[in-house]
């Protein structure tokens, strides 16, 4: 056999040293004995021969500290006012359209009497029918005021509901990260 190292000449690189048609078969053995060696050393490993390099004991990581749960509880209380005062808006909305509408109702009904028992139609009949469709037009108009309050309301409160949901997780969070504050 003819020997192709030379002592004269520089080390190769190891794929030189390889065909090219068997790279692919180096690169799988190279990749195998870097996995084996690394799994050698691996914690998880279930080998009961390996000894597994002991660690140096490193301080905990706060994913959730006490101020990110106080704000966020401050965050959820703030929505929750929010919610309140906007629940409070359309019930006055809606007391508003509740006197507006009985209002409305009665002009109605004393206009529409007055018309059946007269036979002529006066200046002063025409301006109660106009007073009784203007209320029934400002009806209209505070009924959409008390729906969109009331969505608006509806938003707040799920908003804040989502906020007392974060921040529920946030102090369980806080306190598995934190055992000695349970």
């Amino acid at each position: 056999l003819h020997n192709t190292f030379n002592q004269a000449d520089p080390p190769r690189p190891l794929h030189s040293l390889v065909p090219h048609n068997n790279m692919n078969l180096l690169r799988l053995v190279v990749f195998h004995a870097a996995i084996t060696a690394a799994a050698t050393f691996s914690p998880s490993s279930k080998s009961s021969t390996c000894i597994a390099p002991s660690r140096p004991k490193t301080s905990q990581l706060h994913l959730v500290s006490e101020a990110d749960v106080i704000k966020s509880v401050e965050i959820a209380e703030k929505l929750w006012d929010e919610a309140l005062a906007a629940r409070k808006i359309a019930n006055e909305v809606s007391v508003r359209a509740e006197r507006l509408g009985q209002d409305a109702e009665t002009s109605t009904s004393d206009v529409t009497a007055s018309l059946k028992e007269g036979k002529s139609i006066s200046v002063e009949k025409m301006e109660e029918a106009g007073r009784a469709q203007n209320l029934s037009l400002e009806l209209g108009s505070l009924l959409d005021e008390a729906v969109e309050a009331q969505k608006k309301a509806d938003e707040i409160e799920a908003l804040a509901e989502e906020a007392l949901k974060k921040s529920e997780e946030a102090f369980a969070q806080f306190l598995i990260d934190n055992p000695e504050e349970a």
